[in-house]
């Protein structure tokens, strides 16, 4: 644990100078590609370790739509026998890893460019077939509920449904809200709109153009979401205000078409709740996750009781920046000046690999193997999905994008998609198929463990007061951008719900209020919220993945909570780390899996332990930024 200690303003304002004199950091060039053919081929990942050829991948696309076809065929049987029982589920499994390497296929090629044509085509092709199959396999749930419980509990004693057990009691779990078989079919056919949100988004996204602004050179340069990452962390204010009005000056002139696409996402969720019989669309997502409704109202409430610790960080940078008016653009300078050392990739590769040495030799090799048989795709070209994330199928290795930019923040969503990747491959290597498929409120626990150790051990090596500066002000950005941005954007996204709920209009001016003030409460007095500041809704494609985002905050509590254990148990919390968690997959209902494995997310000490090393972790900036 970090030392509680705090200093003043006064103090922390005094030593504010000598923190940022010295010899600037020398700064090695930037890697920059126009197009994939000039990118090493080291730094792409392998498509043929899922197909060699768009040829081969047609032949899966086809397969999966006869053996849907196949499977509807069983329609009304699926009670006769346990063998038959069997051979339905297996059919049903067959189908899923066929097509869901496909679907991996089509997508991960259409990530790399979204301007291609030809990718264009193989995701409508793939969104086509998943129709299809959804259609043809709309009759399995229903049908499946619909055995006796008498004649169900008579097939699941037979040896040969032993691997299914948890998969057909998540579907019994969850009969109160399945639809008679007709009625799911409806539903099925409807996937096509119910996409219609989220690909607009993705679209209007990719399609907007931005002005030219002036870099700190003086050169213009095209601003685009990918350099606006960049420019926004500039030293030199001006160019950040350049780029924060050029950036949200365009978006202001879509604001009413982002409210719209957003207000139908929201209207779709509800739609699909009140369907299928759910209090709430809260509570539909939550409940089939397995996930209490507690889980979600204890983040929000023990978030909100330390607000005043987040205040205290932004009255920091206020007042260490030297500024009047503190806005959204100033919130992410770094605070050591003399320009952000450029980390190549081969060097971040090997920060990766120490951060993450005390998880063993196992997790260390699947890391060098992920690094030299190209799972990852490296950097940035036009056309290229924006962010990262890993992904695959369960018949192939993980796959993850990056856009890597050379920051300190790169090596750290190196580490968290590593952490991702490595979820999968253990749980896959431990799981049946279809207890395999962890859900995403384990998963990000897995990811942000890893920039939790990470952290660890950056900072047990650093060696000057300028770099232990520097991984602090990374570790405390973690923790406002993911355990508290995160929940605030829960709030939003819970009030946003309810309101379609109540029979209210969303439109822009709505919500902007509603984010605005949000954005206020959580970042406190010493920010001004402008106009622009209260678009920040338009620009989070998470909000069309309905309860998404609250679990990047209940994943990153967790995580603190496991590195915590590792750093004071040793092996033991290693193995347990490794083998009940990261390998059990969806074996069991993810609190459970979290429990097992020595972590409690329905007790609020989980939350509290996390919040409270955000303030030491800002106790000990504060003493370094006072020290002479």
């Amino acid at each position: 644990m970090l030392r509680k200690l705090r200093m003043t303003f006064v103090s922390v304002l005094l030593a504010f100078s000598c923190v940022f004199t010295g010899s600037p950091l020398q700064i090695e060039a930037a890697v920059k590609y126009e197009t994939r053919e000039e990118i090493p081929t080291q730094y792409k990942w392998r498509m043929e370790d899922l197909y060699s050829t768009p040829e081969a991948w047609k032949e899966d696309l086809a397969k999966s739509e006869q053996l849907a076809e196949k499977l509807s065929k069983m329609s009304g049987k699926l009670d006769r026998t346990a063998d038959r029982l069997k051979d339905a589920i297996d059919l049903y499994v067959d189908l899923n890893r066929t097509f869901e390497k496909a679907y991996a296929y089509a997508t991960l090629s259409f990530h790399t460019n979204k301007a291609d044509s030809e990718y264009q085509q193989f995701v409508a092709q793939a969104g086509d077939v998943a129709i299809k199959i959804s259609e043809k396999t709309s009759f399995f749930t229903p049908e499946l509920l619909a055995i006796p419980v008498d004649k169900m509990k008579s097939l699941l004693k037979d040896p040969k449904l032993a691997d299914y057990h948890r998969w057909i009691q998540a579907k019994i779990d969850s009969k109160d809200h399945t639809l008679p078989k007709e009625m799911e079919q409806v539903l099925a056919r409807s996937g096509v709109l119910a996409e219609a949100p989220g690909s607009i988004f993705g679209m209007l996204t990719k399609d907007m153009t931005y002005p030219t602004i002036k870099d700190e050179s003086g050169k213009d340069v095209t601003l685009t979401p990918s350099n606006y990452a960049s420019f926004i962390k500039s030293e030199n204010r001006e160019v950040r205000r350049r780029a924060y009005d050029a950036y949200y000056r365009t978006m202001l002139q879509f604001q009413d078409t982002f409210a719209q696409v957003l207000t139908a996402e929201v209207k779709k969720n509800v739609f699909y709740s009140d369907v299928r019989k759910y209090p709430t669309s809260r509570q539909a997502s939550l409940e089939s996750n397995q996930i209490p409704i507690s889980v979600y109202d204890n983040l929000i409430n023990s978030v909100n009781k330390h607000l005043p610790e987040l205040h205290r960080y932004i009255d920091l940078k206020k007042k260490v920046g030297r500024l009047d008016k503190l806005r959204l653009y100033d919130l992410y300078v770094p605070f050591t000046r003399g320009g952000e050392e450029y980390i190549p990739f081969e060097k971040a590769k090997q920060r990766a690999l120490e951060g993450l040495g005390a998880l063993g030799d196992e997790y260390n090799e699947m890391l060098k193997t992920a690094f030299n048989e190209r799972w990852i795709d490296v950097y940035h070209t036009p056309g290229k999905r924006a962010g990262a994330y890993q992904w695959g199928a369960y018949d192939t290795h993980p796959f993850i994008l990056l856009n890597y930019q050379g920051t300190m923040d790169d090596v750290y969503t190196l580490a968290h998609e590593l952490g991702h990747a490595a979820h999968t491959y253990f749980s896959n290597k431990q799981q049946p198929y279809l207890n395999a498929g962890y859900p995403i409120f384990t998963a990000e626990v897995a990811s942000t463990t890893n920039e939790a150790l990470l952290f660890e051990e950056m900072y047990k090596q650093a060696k000057t007061k300028q770099e232990k500066i520097k991984i602090l002000n990374q570790r405390l950005e973690d923790y406002t951008g993911t355990l508290f941005l995160q929940t605030m954007f829960a709030e939003f996204e819970q009030q946003i719900h309810e309101k379609i709920e109540k029979g209210e209009g969303l439109t822009a001016q709505t919500l902007k209020d509603l984010y605005g003030s949000l954005m206020q409460k959580y970042f406190g007095p010493s920010l001004e919220v402008d106009e622009a500041a209260t678009l920040g809704w338009a620009r989070i494609p998470h909000f069309y993945r309905n309860y998404y985002v609250y679990q990047y905050a209940t994943g990153f509590a967790a995580a603190n909570a496991f590195a915590q254990q590792m750093k004071e148990v040793g092996k033991p919390a290693v193995e347990r780390y490794l083998n009940v968690f990261l390998a059990a997959g969806d074996s069991d209902e993810p609190i459970a899996i979290l429990k097992a494995a020595g972590v409690d997310m329905t007790s609020a000490k989980v939350m509290k332990q996390a919040l409270q090393g955000f303030s030491e972790t800002l106790d000990e900036l504060e003493k370094l930024l006072q020290e002479e």
